[in-house]
């Protein structure tokens, strides 16, 4: 059963949802402390210089708008339903998040355990500047969100989900996520690219991903959801400077990945013969190099990005 009190009208507004005569669904409240339970059902808005106490339970929706403040939620209960957030919400215990964080504007700045899906749209923060977060479950970032993970610590062991376009093909110092961690830890995590708006890939495009202060480990898995044009093409998640991912497209006939396709990719294949390895030597990914990979670069020999 959820509380609801405003400085002119506590006793009113309790005992009417006392009484089951104001549901909760379709609520939309200013200027009000509420309390949940996590047994509530329905769609509820809560807006300016309110603050929020429990938890949002599997059938309750809660939105937050609140563009000019930082509402804050207190304990540590867990998150099952959806919360939808424009402005800001902030909390200081860690909670877990078994349902839905759609950050539509603004920040979301809490410990958390992640365990279901947190959605970040343009220019977003999710973070914990002071403590942890557990980024299981899945992270999905908006096509050109330039999102913002922010913590001082981070362990991240989902799926993040980027979506790649144009306009994030190789720009300056941008990225759709940055990891704002100071000791951020990839551990098994799955990097899932979808195509964006626009997405028009090329061989030898280079695509800024997702940027970071200090990154310990690495993707176990790079999934494209959608197949690249040619069937040659590959993504190569390639880690910088023990920064920052960007993601290649490389054409599995340029061994050496240099851009084109000439003898210096038959030498590459020659020095591995006839070995095991997942390396760029084995370009049809059977895991041993042999006359089906030279076949491939000969193929295409004498061919470059450049056209």
């Amino acid at each position: 059963m959820a509380k609801m009190s405003t400085p002119l009208r506590d006793l009113l507004i309790v005992a009417v949802v006392a009484a089951g005569v104001l549901p909760m669904d379709g609520l939309v409240l200013n200027n009000c402390d509420l309390s949940l339970a996590g047994t509530e059902s329905g769609d509820v808005t809560l807006r300016s210089f309110s603050a929020l106490h429990g938890g949002i339970g599997p059938d309750c929706r809660l939105t937050i708008q609140n563009p000019d403040y930082n509402l804050p939620w207190s304990g540590d209960d867990d998150i099952a339903g959806q919360l939808i957030v424009y402005g800001g919400v902030q909390w200081d215990a860690a909670r877990t998040n078994l349902g839905v964080i759609d950050v539509q504007d603004g920040f979301v700045i809490g410990p958390i355990f992640n365990r279901g899906l947190v959605r970040l749209r343009a220019n977003t923060i999710f973070g914990a500047p002071g403590g942890h977060l557990d980024l299981g479950g899945v992270v999905d970032v908006d096509a050109d969100a330039r999102a913002r993970i922010d913590a001082q610590s981070a362990t991240v062991s989902g799926v993040i989900r980027l979506r790649p376009t144009n306009v994030t093909f190789n720009p300056i110092g941008q990225y759709q996520l940055s990891l704002l961690s100071g000791d951020c830890t990839i551990d098994g995590a799955t990097l899932e690219l979808e195509p964006g708006p626009g997405f028009a890939p090329a061989w030898g495009r280079v695509y800024n991903l997702i940027g970071a202060s200090v990154v310990h480990g690495s993707f176990a898995e790079v999934i494209a959801t959608t197949p690249l044009p040619n069937p040659r093409w590959r993504w190569e998640l390639r880690r910088h400077n023990n920064t920052h991912f960007r993601g290649h497209i490389v054409h599995v006939a340029d061994v050496n990945r240099d851009l084109f396709v000439d003898e210096l990719d038959v030498s590459a294949i020659l020095a591995a013969w006839h070995t095991s390895t997942s390396g760029p030597e084995d370009v049809n990914g059977d895991g041993f190099v042999d006359f089906a990979d030279l076949a491939i670069v000969v193929a295409h020999f004498g061919q470059s990005a450049f056209g």
